[in-house]
């Protein structure tokens, strides 16, 4: 019984000593990151297992860098397979007009052609030029509106969209016109893992040297 008894003093024990570390993890990076709140950081510390550093880099925006640094950080794809999409160097570029049929397609009641509209916006904005290509044809307003969207796989892809289209200027300024930080924050939310990944990275590029989005972000919260 003795045995039994110091087993579970040591599980015990071990118990604790993880919590403990897991809360000084927790601690720290709401020290690094006081614009976002304590569980936003919580769930995506869980959602990278703990990986302190991995956590850390999603969020290194919103610490003091240079704007270059911040445009050079990689963007996300939203598709789900690598192997189906082109790298940035080899996608062609774009036209206004292309994103333009990309945005009807967005203001479509059809779920199937916000996805593809979507997940469209969101790999090619991967690179800076067709980033300004897609916020000169006024892409933005219809992104934001997608946050919405009634299904979770359109509201991811417009997510990632978001997120790296907010590694621009105009980007930010745009995003912030249209009430993109709301939804975003509602995002953090959401019980899909990968939502709360992509709408934390998106919260942290939106903030990143721009007074007036890191203010939303603290009040819609």
């Amino acid at each position: 019984m003795g045995v039994i008894f110091s087993l579970a003093r040591r599980k015990d024990k071990k118990a604790e000593a993880a919590a403990k570390v897991e809360q000084q993890k927790i601690e720290q990076l709401c020290e690094m990151f006081p614009m976002l709140d304590k569980d936003t950081l919580t769930t995506v510390l869980d959602a990278n297992e703990g990986d302190l550093d991995k956590t850390m880099e999603m969020f290194m925006p919103i610490n003091p860098a240079t704007k270059e640094e911040h445009q050079k950080r990689p963007a996300s794809r939203a598709g789900a397979e690598a192997d189906d999409l082109q790298s940035p160097r080899s996608r062609p570029a774009v036209s206004t007009v292309h994103v333009e049929e990309l945005i009807t397609w967005a203001s479509s009641s059809d779920a199937d052609m916000q996805y593809q509209a979507a997940r469209s916006l969101a790999d090619l904005a991967m690179t800076q030029d067709q980033r300004v290509c897609i916020l000169q044809a006024g892409a933005v307003k219809h992104l934001v509106a997608l946050l919405s969207a009634p299904t979770v796989e359109v509201q991811l892809c417009a997510l990632i969209a978001v997120a790296n289209l907010a590694l621009e200027d105009q980007g930010q300024a745009q995003l912030h016109q249209e009430g993109a930080i709301a939804p975003v924050v509602l995002l953090t939310s959401s019980s899909d893992k990968s939502m709360q990944c992509h709408a934390a990275r998106a919260l942290a590029n939106l903030a990143f040297c721009y007074e007036a989005n890191e203010v939303g972000i603290v009040e819609a919260s």
